[in-house]
């Protein structure tokens, strides 16, 4: 059962507590039913010791747009899978994760996670599977 939709400052104010998202400076910024886009400017620190995009960096920033998309229906959910797939180095400075539920039922929600630059170049692709609680967020 999906709760009720969500606005874009209720979603900002439920992950204002995530501290590894605002460390990583990874904003949110749009949402809709089962959607959300991320943002991400480059600094030195998401760099890794060959001065390229370091590849945490970029999961993390498609992490939370799959958190924040799954979140859109009102429930609390849990990431249970995500995949990767790594197609470029990332040489913007600045990238976005847009991510879109594929498919929901009553306990599971399947996105795909797009990172892309400034430029819209596909830099990597995802997909994460997140189990639905029966718990409305807050």
């Amino acid at each position: 059962m999906q709760g009720k939709a969500v606005t874009l400052t209720t979603i900002q104010r439920y992950f204002s507590g995530d501290r590894f998202a605002e460390l990583c400076g990874i904003e949110i910024v749009e949402t809709g039913p089962g959607y959300a886009l991320t943002r991400l400017e480059v600094t030195d620190h998401h760099l890794n010791s060959l001065k390229m995009m370091h590849g945490g960096a970029l999961f993390a920033l498609a992490d939370q747009a799959f958190a924040v998309a799954v979140h859109t229906g009102g429930k609390v959910a849990l990431a249970i899978n995500i995949s990767i797939s790594y197609l470029k180095a990332a040489r913007g400075k600045v990238l976005v994760a847009r991510a879109q539920e594929i498919a929901r039922t009553s306990r599971l929600a399947t996105c795909r996670i797009d990172i892309t630059d400034e430029h819209d170049d596909l830099i990597a692709t995802l997909h994460g599977m997140a189990y639905i609680k029966n718990q409305a967020i807050d």
